[in-house]
């Protein structure tokens, strides 16, 4: 007997799942729902990131704010320790974070940008800002 000769409810009932139709093929939904959208011609990962860089870019053109940066890397160091627990004065590159935004306000600070549509900060994310504020001294500011 084959699985085809069974009714979809008869699979049902044993706990076997259906093969779709492949011939369609199917988007994968992503993490937190959001849809990839392009603006000026730059990809961003959701609506939310978009609408933020365009206020940031009405902004860097009133003059408000300059060297608007998206996608920006900041790698993550931690220090190495020998067999003995002794720091060596090496350090090793442990990730790297990629803020979506940075630039400079009027008085010359630099200010690193994340767009976060969800209200739950998921992991790595705390981890990567605790560690860019203790490597950078950079705080990241959330929109």
């Amino acid at each position: 007997m084959d699985l085809k000769d069974f009714t979809p409810e008869q699979l049902r009932r044993m706990n076997i799942q259906p093969s779709r139709d492949r011939s369609t093929p199917t988007t994968k939904q992503s993490k937190f729902r959001n849809v990839k959208c392009e603006v000026e011609g730059l990809r961003f990962d959701s609506r939310h990131e978009a609408d933020v860089w365009m206020m940031l870019r009405t902004r860097e053109k009133a003059g408000d704010i300059t060297r608007l940066r998206r996608q920006v890397p900041f790698p993550i160091y931690v220090p190495v320790f020998n067999a003995e627990g002794q720091p060596l004065d090496v350090r090793a590159e442990l990730c790297v974070y990629v803020a979506d935004y940075e630039f400079y306000d009027k008085s010359g600070k630099r200010v690193v940008m994340d767009a976060k549509g969800q209200r739950k900060r998921i992991q790595p994310y705390p981890l990567k800002a605790k560690a860019l504020m203790l490597s950078y001294g950079i705080e990241i500011v959330e929109v």
